[in-house]
């Protein structure tokens, strides 16, 4: 006969007895001595007689025992064992907890960080590794990628935000996007949460700098860097910047071994540059005679 709620808030436990209580379909609830009742499933797997743990009552009323019940009965239909079903969750959860799942956020931000960024100058990586590290892991790091959603980005996002530093929080949003993107590629993710987040955020502050767009204007400060009389090194500075059209400090960074006269060839390194491989100027007839002066 069938269990009710009603028969089993009112079982007693029997002195020095343990005594099973069966619903049907294998499921029964397991009174002990004590008075403890836990719902369990008998089941076979491979000819071989199995017990699964479903968990205590009251915890666990006797509606939810006959679904969990029902869908052990329907991994033993897919040819899974249920206790091992149960474990591998157990495993996956705590991996997930302690950060050490290899499908976690952490762990595929680590693998795309030495896998996409192995071309990267030395101070561009550490501070890819810095935001990882401390913006991005202490709040979803843990979490399967799968489980990460658009709110975390956010918040992590914004928490940069909140501290003023608008182009880290933008610069954060970028980063997730190219690890999920690198998840999505190996078949580990299927959405980039990221993917629309930089409207969410305030904008960055740009900062126009002074410029001359006027022909007049442009002729009247070329005359004026001709006519200067200040230090030497300045004037060649200021003689050779429009020739080149480099920043500030790649001219004035710009050392003797990286000057190529027979070429008219001036190759910046790529770490000064921030890139890849090192960037090529060629150097027009003035500029040489400039600095052979």
């Amino acid at each position: 006969m069938k269990l009710t709620d009603t028969h089993i808030r009112n079982l007693k436990p029997i002195p020095g007895k343990d005594k099973k209580y069966t619903d049907g379909w294998g499921l029964f609830l397991f009174v002990t001595k004590a008075g403890t009742k836990i719902w369990r499933l008998a089941y076979r797997f491979h000819n071989k007689q199995k017990v699964l743990t479903i968990g205590p009552y009251p915890l666990i009323g006797l509606r939810e025992a006959r679904e969990r019940r029902d869908a052990a009965k329907k991994l033993l239909l897919d040819g899974i064992d249920p206790n091992a079903e149960k474990r591998a969750a157990k495993l996956e959860a705590l991996a997930e907890a302690t950060g050490t799942h290899p499908h976690s956020f952490e762990a595929l931000a680590r693998e795309w960080y030495e896998t996409r960024t192995v071309d990267y100058t030395a101070k561009h990586r550490a501070k890819i590794l810095y935001r990882m590290e401390k913006q991005l892991f202490p709040i979803f790091g843990k979490k399967h990628i799968v489980n990460v959603d658009a709110q975390d980005v956010l918040a992590a996002a914004r928490a940069a935000e909140k501290l003023g530093h608008r182009e880290t929080a933008h610069r954060i949003i970028q980063i997730t996007g190219q690890i999920f993107r690198f998840a999505i590629a190996a078949g580990r993710a299927k959405y980039n949460v990221a993917a629309d987040l930089k409207d969410a955020l305030k904008p960055i502050n740009l900062k126009h700098r002074a410029t001359i767009i006027d022909t007049k204007e442009i002729g009247d400060l070329l005359l004026a860097i001709d006519e200067y009389r200040g230090h030497y090194a300045i004037v060649c500075a200021l003689r050779i910047m429009p020739y080149v059209f480099v920043r500030t400090r790649e001219l004035r960074g710009a050392a003797w071994e990286e000057f190529d006269f027979a070429r008219r060839e001036w190759r910046i390194p790529a770490e000064r540059m921030k890139m890849r491989t090192p960037h090529i100027v060629p150097l027009a007839y003035q500029v040489v005679g400039i600095l052979q002066e």
